[in-house]
Order: C-alpha cells, then structure tokens, then sequence
C-alpha cells in the first residue's frame, strides 16, 4: 500500500493522512461491492502483493478442500450404499 500511497500523493499532491484514507475508502469500496472470497487478494494487492497469485493461491486452497469433502461425502455414500443393498435378497 506504500507504493500506492505514494503514487498517488505524488500524482495528486494530497497529504499522507490523506492519501492513507483515500486508499482506505478505496479498498472499503471494493469490498462492498465484491464477493468475499476476493477481500483476501484485494487486502493483499493494497500491501503490494501480487493480487493474480494471490488468488490463485486461494482457489487452490478452496478446490483441496471441496476435494477432501467430496471424498468424504463419496466414502459415507458408499457405506450408505452397502448397507441397503447388503439387506436385499
């Protein structure tokens, strides 16, 4: 975000407390406007940190847990499955 601010002190001429809550307003903006799982890559891009990695990061994370509940989910099916069938003649 000290990138950020400075760019936009230097391009506006704006105090620090200034540009500090201009980029505050900014990010709140965004994040009101924007889905959840975005707040995280957002906070990060304002601090300097590159936002696509970030995210990719985040999906990634998000898709090995899905993952880990699916199998799971699949494992009780099947006991289910089992169970019932076992019982028929």
């Amino acid at each position: 975000m000290e990138e950020l601010k400075k760019q936009l002190m230097e391009r506006t001429g704006i105090s620090d407390v200034q540009a500090t809550e201009a980029l505050k307003l900014v990010s709140e903006y965004l994040k009101k406007r924007l889905p959840g799982i975005i707040h995280n890559p957002l906070d990060k891009a304002f601090q300097g940190i590159d936002f696509e990695e970030n995210l990719k990061s985040q999906v990634g994370e998000i898709g090995r847990e899905v993952k880990n509940k699916a199998d799971v989910l699949a494992d009780d099916l099947k006991v289910a499955f089992e169970k019932v069938f076992k019982n028929k003649p």
